[in-house]
This record gives C-alpha cells, sequence and structure tokens, in this order.
C-alpha cells in the first residue's frame, strides 16, 4: 500500500504518525487527550508549511542578476544530498541539516540532527558529511552527488587539504562508506546551500533526529 503513495502522501503520512505518537506521550506523561479530528488537521496543515517553505527557499529569486548563485538540478539518473551544520558554541551543540532532491528538483527527504558535546566546526562540519553518506548507504543509493559550504573538508575529501586533515579518521570514514558508489563531491556558496543551512539551524533545537519524507 505505501508503495502506491505518492511522495506527498508519504509526508503527509510520516507527519501524521508522529502526530500520533506525541498523542501517546502526551496522554500517558501529562494526561492530556487530542481529539483525533484536532491530530489530524493540524498534522496536514504542518507538512503543508514545511513543504511549502522548502519550496520557497528552493525558488527564492535573488533581486541582483549579476550575483545569482542557484542550487542546480543534478544530471539525469542521479541524486543530489546537500548539508550544512551549525554550531552553538555555548552549549556545545551542532546542527546537521541535509536535503536530497532527485534529477527534476523534487525534495525526497530532509534530515534534521542535534549532536551534543561537538563545538570543533572543523569537525562538526566532517561529521555533517559522515551523516550524509551514511545516510546514502542506508538507502542504497549508487549515483549520488554530495554537495557543502565547507570548502576544508571538501578538499580533504578530494585529498587537497592539509595533511592533517585528510589524515583525520573521520575522513578515512567517510570515504570508506563511499567506496563503490559513483560519487562527486563539490563545494558551492551558502546561497546555494539555503535549504540545508536552514534545516541546520532547526535541528539545534531539537531533542532527536527528525527525518521526513
Amino acid at each position: 500500500m505505501i508503495s502506491s503513495l505518492t511522495t506527498k502522501e508519504l509526508a503527509r503520512f510520516a507527519y501524521v504518525a508522529r502526530s500520533l505518537w506525541h498523542r501517546r506521550n502526551a496522554f500517558l506523561y501529562e494526561r492530556h487527550f487530542a481529539h483525533p479530528t484536532k491530530l489530524f488537521e493540524k498534522a496536514v496543515t504542518e507538512c503543508h508549511l514545511y513543504q511549502q517553505a522548502i519550496q520557497a527557499l528552493v525558488h527564492k529569486p535573488n533581486p541582483v542578476a549579476s550575483l545569482v548563485v542557484r542550487w542546480e538540478l543534478p544530471p539525469a539518473d542521479f541524486i543530489k544530498f546537500n548539508w550544512d551544520i551549525t554550531v552553538q558554541q555555548t552549549t556545545n551543540r551542532i546542527g546537521i541539516g541535509i536535503v536530497l532532491r532527485d534529477c527534476g528538483g523534487e525534495v525526497l527527504l530532509s534530515l534534521m540532527k542535534p549532536l551534543v558535546l561537538c563545538s570543533n566546526a572543523a569537525y562538526a562540519e566532517a561529521r555533517g558529511l559522515f551523516e550524509v553518506v551514511k545516510l546514502c548507504s542506508k538507502l542504497g543509493f549508487t549515483n549520488c552527488m554530495f554537495e557543502g559550504d565547507s570548502l576544508h573538508v571538501v578538499q580533504a575529501i578530494n585529498t587537497q587539504g592539509s595533511e592533517e586533515f585528510i589524515h583525520n579518521p573521520i575522513i578515512a570514514d567517510i570515504k570508506q562508506l563511499m567506496h563503490g558508489t559513483n560519487w562527486s563531491l563539490q563545494h558551492v556558496k551558502r546561497a546555494a546551500n539555503q535549504v540545508a543551512h536552514k534545516l541546520a539551524k532547526e535541528a539545534l533545537f531539537l531533542n532527536e533526529e527528525r527525518l521526513e519524507y
């Protein structure tokens, strides 16, 4: 049955399922009972607003034509992951934002993941890419493009950065996960990475990762 659903229907299903889980917890621990109709309406509204926000960021126009930097479609039969991280020094937390799109520009999924006890920016950026390739491997994709605005991580993976960072264990782990995949990794400016950046900022305020289809 699930295989026959469209991407938007799957997203709505995920929001409703999550709302049911929160409703169950609210009833068990707070003795608060939400009416099923209101629960469904709230989930559908949140899903709609989220999808609108994603599309608005993808297609947001830039008034300065000479400085336009846009996200670009991957080639046919490829998918593209964009990732970004934000660091909150005061709490030693980082937020990881990941968005996956197909060759038509359709958002297939997004991931917001908070991590604690990690305030080193260089390691945080590499950890963000590690989460991307781990997700790619889990989903079984073979033709993949990865984009991020962390130049030193991109250079390290492409063996162009500092020797110290190239030989960092997490860089080795990323390369190992990429092995056997037809992949490319490139650096992009923040303007072409806005969706992932927004997701990363929101991830800072979560208690657990949130995967949206």
